[in-house]
């Protein structure tokens, strides 16, 4: 069972209302549902590298037809835009990131990418956090 959603609430209503949003406290993340992982993520070839999800080989150009098409075949990504070079990681159904475990805890956590890294300071409303207590 997937415990950092709970099916009863409407996490878009969280994520679209800077009024429910509040500012970062690092301290609160450990008792966070984990809202940010619900918001869109993109990342680089060489993140998805850090993260073990490509093989060193997968980054190199000649081969990023393939790399795209084995990680949209295996459900890992939704899209490559070429323009800026990232990849739009797949959602599980409830909205949650991937790597979001059931602890509401990323596995990927060491290695996350730098939109991760960054939040809440690059984030839809900078500085400020979705937190919902689990």
């Amino acid at each position: 069972m997937f415990l950092c959603y709970s099916g009863s609430m409407n996490y878009h209503h969280y994520l679209k209302k800077i009024e429910l949003w509040y500012p970062f406290k690092k301290e609160k993340c450990n008792s966070c549902m984990g809202l940010c992982c619900y918001l869109p993520l993109e990342v680089t070839l060489e993140e998805l590298y850090k993260m073990e999800i490509i093989s060193l080989e997968e980054t190199d150009a000649d081969f990023l037809s393939s790399t795209i098409k084995r990680l949209k075949a295996q459900g890992i990504v939704e899209r490559y835009n070429r323009a800026d070079e990232k990849f739009t990681l797949k959602r599980r159904a409830s909205g949650a990131c991937l790597f979001l475990g059931e602890d509401c805890r990323c596995k990927h956590y060491e290695t996350r990418p730098k939109t991760c890294r960054n939040f809440p300071h690059v984030s839809p409303f900078n500085g400020r956090c979705p937190y919902q207590k689990i």
